[in-house]
């Protein structure tokens, strides 16, 4: 397994932002996590990238623990936030060379510019970022994220506010990327994206597991056919308790 959470919290301040939860992300595996604002999404993400502590419980990725081995989780992890962390005023080139220093990555400027190529971000190395579009700008923001080579990526809303063509290119990277041993873990609020990327998902609702498992299972636990809208499920499974996963796992 490539994570593996057990009965984990999470707090902001004194608030509980993230109640007892387990689940567990297999290796060629891309694992959506929905919810509406405030589920825990972004905390629960946070958490996996070790910039916010657990409150109870443990986090194991690759096999080491999050508590225990900071260090080597900070290495296995890729984290990219929904917040683009770009120089606006440089090039690609330039953010990719200073986002690669900073990591202590030391990458010749070919397999940086190839690493772009691989986002479906060709042409554009020596383009100033704020000319880019925004679904440009969150390819940049992935590549960034995979400059230490990660096995496992994160990523929060990845495609939040861009055009359908970079939503597939994003989509279909994605999917390619995984099947070389690695894995993916995001959040997201679009329905169909999850329906048609991932292997496996999550519906949080205020901090607790409403929906654990497959988006097939998911349609069949609430009823709806293959001809409904996948955001129909959603909106049903943020209602209600349907985790396969601990069912399957009950005496």
């Amino acid at each position: 397994m490539m994570i593996v959470a057990n009965q984990i919290t999470i707090r902001r301040g004194k608030k509980t932002v993230v109640h007892p939860l387990s689940f567990q992300v297999q290796e060629g595996e891309i694992f959506g996590i929905l919810g509406s604002n405030g589920a825990g999404k972004s905390s629960l993400l946070a958490t996996l990238a070790t910039l916010r502590p657990v409150a109870s419980g443990d986090v194991f990725i690759s096999g080491h623990s999050l508590e225990g081995s900071q260090k080597f989780v900070r290495r296995a992890v890729g984290f990219v936030s929904q917040e683009l962390a770009l120089w606006d005023g440089e090039t690609v080139e330039t953010n990719m060379r200073f986002f690669a220093k900073v990591q202590g990555v030391e990458k010749d400027p070919q397999f940086l510019q190839q690493l772009c190529e691989q986002v479906s971000l060709p042409g554009v190395w020596k383009v100033p970022v704020h000319q880019l579009s925004g679904g440009m700008k969150r390819k940049l923001h992935i590549a960034i994220g995979l400059l230490h080579d990660p096995k496992v990526l994160l990523l929060d809303e990845p495609t939040v506010g861009i055009d359908l063509p970079s939503k597939r290119e994003i989509g279909e990277f994605l999917t390619g990327w995984v099947r070389e041993g690695r894995a993916v873990c995001y959040t997201t609020h679009d329905a169909s994206e999850v329906e048609r990327l991932c292997n496996r998902m999550m519906v949080l609702a205020e901090g607790r597991i409403s929906f654990h498992g497959t988006p097939s299972e998911a349609r069949s636990v609430t009823g709806h056919s293959n001809f409904a809208p996948f955001e129909d499920v959603f909106y049903d499974l943020l209602g209600g308790q349907y985790n396969l996963t601990q069912r399957q796992t009950e005496p």
